[in-house]
């Protein structure tokens, strides 16, 4: 029991460190010091989070990291600062919880590593959570203020839980970090979609001032032979967008790549850390849809396993006339499936 109380104290502190380290510390010594909790024997060391200096500078940095987190963008800013800054901050209250343990060098450079372990586990989970909201659109209608809060809500209550309940507060991390971790790599692929986009941006944009149609020059590789295995052809009709999945049969959810929009339908590449993800999208199964939105366009359409719909963003104004003109010359006009297109869609190694 003396153990599960350790690594509940330890780790629920830790975890709460991921979501906010000024509020882990000074909800802490305020516990301490207005004596709602009693610490557990063995971590005194944690008085010192009651000391009024160690006070003043917590809730000072709380309302910056406060007033900071609900602003969008700085809020991004702000959590890849803290990237470092909350994993180190883990480990500092961890040393000092188990300072009068004295416990052996074997067990306590685990237990500091575990924390810190802890701590950014739930730092990406956090990151990741901001970005999906952000690359759904979702904070135009203040999610990522809502998130905000409710990480405020969850350090100021997890953390006297780990005081009073150790072994409950494990149970309650170990549950956290488990949902956390189905989040972070939804948050990841988002955010190399907006830097794809940024990069296709900055070469169109600034470097060669026009849309490439299909010309695959400036491609990966891997997307690159892809696109050519399923018929994609340099200098026929067509165009290409960096995009990522919102859903497509086939492809992980919100992964990044390139849609090479041709006569009767659509092709999605895009890299994976083992393979390159193919699938083919057949307008003959259902009319392509464009709808506008805050950050783009979806692009929709059915295929016989599902909906696919792929996310375009950010685009230049060019950019989006060319996707309406060609989106729209295929749900107008007859539908045209090539040889590259099936009726399913597949997904092929490269």
């Amino acid at each position: 029991m003396k153990t599960l109380t350790l690594l509940g104290t330890t780790l629920g502190l830790s975890f709460t460190a991921g979501l906010n380290l000024y509020a882990t510390v000074l909800v802490t010594g305020l516990a301490v010091r207005l004596g709602w909790v009693r610490l557990p024997p063995g971590l005194e060391g944690l008085g010192a989070l009651a000391h009024p200096a160690v006070l003043t500078v917590a809730g000072l940095l709380y309302v910056v990291e406060f007033l900071a987190d609900k602003v969008p963008a700085v809020d991004h800013v702000w959590d890849v600062v803290h990237t470092f800054v909350r994993p180190l901050g883990a480990v500092l209250i961890t040393w000092t919880a188990v300072s009068g343990m004295d416990l052996p060098q074997t067990l306590e450079v685990p237990l500091l590593l575990l924390a810190g372990g802890v701590t950014l586990s739930t730092h990406a989970g956090k990151a990741g959570t901001r970005l999906a909201s952000a690359g759904t659109g979702a904070n135009a209608l203040g999610a990522g203020i809502g998130l905000s809060v409710l990480e405020d809500v969850a350090a100021f209550s997890i953390a006297p839980l780990a005081l009073a309940h150790p072994v409950a507060t494990l149970v309650v991390v170990l549950v956290g970090l488990g949902l956390l971790g189905i989040v972070a790599p939804l948050g990841w692929r988002l955010l190399k979609s907006r830097l794809a986009a940024l990069g296709y941006l900055f070469r169109h944009k600034l470097v060669d001032r026009q849309l490439p149609g299909l010309d695959t020059s400036h491609l990966p590789e891997p997307v690159v032979l892809a696109f050519a295995d399923n018929g994609v052809v340099a200098g026929e009709e067509g165009l290409i967008l960096p995009a990522y999945v919102s859903s497509l049969p086939g492809i992980p959810r919100w992964s990044p790549g390139f849609v090479a929009l041709v006569p009767g339908g659509a092709v999605f590449a895009c890299r994976g850390w083992l393979r390159t993800r193919v699938a083919r999208v057949s307008w003959s199964d259902g009319r392509p849809v464009l709808l506008p939105r805050v950050t783009g366009y979806l692009l929709q359409a059915r295929t016989p396993k599902g909906r696919a719909t792929f996310t375009f963003f950010p685009l230049t104004a060019p950019m989006g006339e060319a996707l309406e003109r060609t989106v729209a010359r295929e749900a107008d006009g007859p539908s045209r499936p090539g040889p590259a297109f099936g009726a399913l869609p597949r997904e092929a190694r490269v």
